[in-house]
């Protein structure tokens, strides 16, 4: 489940029956080889627990303040943080929409530039 509904069938993802918002973060930080955490101004919340179970786990974490804006230069940043850390599965965290606004469209927006820069999408 997901903040807007149930997520997409389609969408490769192993469901934690009966799991809460803490489990699944945690998992999340567990099963993946690292995290990008997409936040806006402050850590609060969920994206706190995220961070702090990356930590606790010694699981590699780049965060992100989407509120600064961003370049090129982040995008860099974070190819560089997936090469050094040999990342093939990233957990990507960050505020919900409820928590802010613009958590969707900023996101959303250096996502799409991101993987445009690794030729995944036109």
């Amino acid at each position: 489940m997901a903040e807007d509904g149930r997520i997409p069938a389609h969408y490769p993802l192993r469901e934690l029956h009966g799991a809460g918002y803490e489990e699944r973060t945690k998992a999340n930080v567990r099963d993946s080889d690292g995290t990008l955490i997409l936040y806006f101004g402050k850590i609060i919340a969920g994206t706190k627990l995220t961070a702090e179970s990356c930590r606790l786990m010694g699981k590699p974490c780049l965060a992100v303040n989407l509120a600064e804006g961003f370049s090129e230069a982040l995008i860099e940043r974070l190819l560089e943080f997936l090469h050094l850390n040999k990342i093939k599965e990233l957990n990507v965290a960050g505020s919900r929409i409820s928590e802010e606004e613009e958590a969707y469209a900023m996101t959303r927006l250096f996502l799409e530039r991101f993987l445009h820069e690794l030729k995944l999408v036109e």
